[in-house]
Formats: structure tokens, sequence, C-alpha cells
């Protein structure tokens, strides 16, 4: 059903009028939402993820890479440890697997708190079910925090429109 009129919306686009803002989450709110996860999912395992060597420095970019993306590059021995981290898919749970048989960590994170972990995220953006699908992830950044040299997110250490500067 549609929402209320008249009824305000924080973040609405500085690009947008309010009234457009409202129709587009009404027509939004009126598709399959089953169907809309499922393009995602599909979309997101179709994510490029990108290895980079500058200056004897490894990056790895990962965009939204889930967990079958994941599966894959481990099988096909792609991952090894990275000095720079842009963690994937804001930090979710199924976007960098952490735990259990699937955890690419040990494959990717440097010994020794040897990798810089970097996470493009804002808390409540996104809807969470319970705390395991809260973004980021709460465990996810426990982990990271314990291994790495030092975790960047977007959250903490910038403001709305502002570049992350990391030097290494």
């Amino acid at each position: 059903g549609r929402r209320a009129r008249g009824r305000s919306y924080p973040g609405v686009p500085t690009n947008m009028a309010a009234d457009e803002f409202e129709q587009l989450l009404d027509a939004i709110a009126e598709i399959d939402l089953v169907a809309v996860l499922a393009l995602d999912k599909a979309a997101n395992n179709t994510s490029l993820v990108v290895r980079l060597t500058i200056g004897g420095k490894v990056l790895m970019f990962c965009g939204d890479a889930e967990v079958e993306s994941w599966r894959v590059m481990k099988a096909k021995g792609l991952l090894a440890p990275v000095d720079v981290l842009k963690v994937a898919h804001h930090g979710s749970v199924n976007g960098m697997p952490f735990h259990g048989e699937d955890s690419v960590l040990d494959d990717i994170l440097k010994p020794g708190r040897g990798t810089t972990a970097i996470i493009s995220t804002c808390r409540g953006a996104y809807p969470a079910r319970s705390a395991e699908t809260e973004i980021p992830s709460p465990g996810l950044m426990k982990v990271l925090k314990q291994r790495c040299a030092r975790v960047i997110d977007t959250e903490h250490d910038a403001r709305l429109g502002e570049a992350v500067v990391l030097t290494t």
C-alpha cells in the first residue's frame, strides 16, 4: 500500500525534489522484494574484484563480492595477503566471509596486523533483521580490529563528501 502523503523522509537527495523522492520510495515499496534481492545477489556476485601492486604494496578492492565469489577465488588460488583491503559489500556478513569454512581472512590478511582495512559504510543505512545482518557486521568489525593494523570506515573517519586519504 501507499504511505501517508506529506510525511518527511530523512536523506532526500539534494538533486531531487522531496515529492519526486517520495514517489520513488512508493515505486520501490511496490516492487516484489524477493525478486529485487535475487537480482541484487546475482549482480553482487559479478562484482569486479581488483588486486593491484603499486610500489611494493598490494591493494585489494573487493566491490560487492559475496560468499559465492569468494569461494571461487579461494578455490582458484587467487587470494593472497594484502597491505590494504577495501572490505566488500559495506562490511556485510555475506560480503566478507570471516568465520567458518567460508572465511577468507586467513588468505587475505597479513600476519602480525600487517593489513589496513577500509570500509565504506553507514550504520543504519541498510535495514537489519537482526544483529547478524547489521551492516557493517559487528562481528566482522571486531575481528578486523583485532587482526588489522588499522580499520578505517567512512562512518567514523570521514564526513559526507570527504575523501579518506591513506598513505602507505
